[in-house]
Formats: C-alpha cells, sequence, structure tokens
C-alpha cells in the first residue's frame, strides 16, 4: 500500500511558521507547522492564542519525502497501512473522505497525533496538506506541515510577537486597566501555556 501513498519533496530552506511559547527542542518527536503565503497572519490569528505568544520561524535543513493528506488515495492508502483499528478511525475522522470529491479536515489534537505518530512510524518525514474545507462546513482549514523528528530537520531562525499582541497590550496600557482585567491577559492566565507540539484550533 505504501506505493499507492501520494507524497511531496518538500524542499530545504523553506520557511515553516508555528505559535509557541518555546522552541521546539529534542523531545519533540512531532511538530506542527504552517507554510506558504500568508502562514505568518495565519499563526497569528489562529495559533498564538492557544499555544503562547509570539511566531517561531524555521528553515528546511534538507528535502522532506511528505504524505499528501489532501489527496484522497492517499489518505485510502493510508488507512489500509495498519490493522490497528484506532489508527485508522483517526486517519478517517480528521481527512475524511466519504461523500465528497476532495478531503475534508476535521481537526482533532489527540487524533491528528494518533494519525503522524503513524505516519512517521512507517517511515515517511511527516505530512503535508494543501488548503481543504472544514468536515462539516465551507470554512477553510489553512496549509499544514508535520514533521517527524523536527530538530533533524529544522534550523530555527527568529521568533518575534506578533502585532495583534502587541496591539492589544498598547490598548490595555492606554486604558490604564491592569494586566489581570484585560480579556487578553485573563484568558492567558486561566490557561496553562504548554509546548504542546500539536495542537490545532
Amino acid at each position: 500500500m505504501l506505493n499507492m501513498i501520494s507524497t511531496k519533496q518538500f524542499p530545504a530552506n523553506s520557511k515553516l511558521y508555528r505559535g509557541s511559547s518555546k522552541l521546539v527542542n529534542n523531545s519533540n518527536n512531532i511538530s506542527y507547522f504552517i507554510y506558504g503565503n500568508g502562514a505568518i497572519k495565519k499563526v497569528e490569528d489562529l495559533y498564538v492564542k492557544y499555544q503562547g505568544n509570539r511566531v517561531y520561524e524555521y528553515n528546511t535543513k534538507k528535502n522532506m519525502n511528505l504524505v499528501k493528506m489532501n489527496n484522497k488515495e492517499s489518505v485510502r492508502a493510508l488507512v489500509n497501512t495498519t490493522d490497528n483499528q484506532n489508527i485508522k478511525n483517526a486517519i478517517m475522522e480528521t481527512f475524511r473522505v466519504n461523500n465528497s470529491k476532495n478531503v475534508k479536515r476535521n481537526s482533532n489534537a489527540n487524533l491528528n497525533r494518533t494519525v503522524a505518530r503513524h505516519i512517521c512510524a512507517i517511515g515517511y518525514d511527516g505530512y503535508i496538506a494543501k488548503e481543504m474545507k472544514k468536515g462539516n462546513s465551507n470554512n477553510v482549514f489553512h496549509r499544514e506541515v508535520v514533521i517527524c523528528k523536527p530538530r533533524e530537520k529544522i534550523r530555527y531562525i527568529k521568533n518575534f510577537a506578533p502585532l495583534t499582541a502587541l496591539m492589544a497590550r498598547k490598548s490595555v496600557k492606554s486604558r490604564n486597566v491592569s494586566p489581570p482585567q484585560s480579556p487578553v491577559k485573563t484568558f492567558l492566565l486561566n490557561r496553562s501555556l504548554t509546548n504542546n507540539n500539536f495542537v490545532t484550533p
């Protein structure tokens, strides 16, 4: 079944972005990134509020062989690479191929992780997907890349605070409102910021 899985050769020196409170480190066996045009804005809008308050930029160090998860034949073939029903269910739930000519994305952090671990276990560098419609709506899920053993394959470039966060802090200061009373600050204080490398909105 592996020869029925469609892959993309993702080139070295490609930029990847993620929202986090710290660097990807050696303990991270799987990490999630956004790539392509508009990636920084997507990270700011969708991920910074979940994973920390900074945008991290990386470059790929080598070419990678990534499974194309927006390809229906690839998803079906991937399901057939395992006898584990939990893995099969995770693939079919997060990358839906039924009743549609295209794959639909139904992102769930735990199921995403199960899918990615299986892809890593069968020898790929991770997976890649173009924009896809979300499960039961016409909304669009952004482009994504998941990399196995990322520290071996990416190079850290820089990190920076998103413009939206800077504007929020200035707004709070100008109104003379203490940080805990700010909605942004209250949200962050009530949520534990962890180095969870596989959270999606």
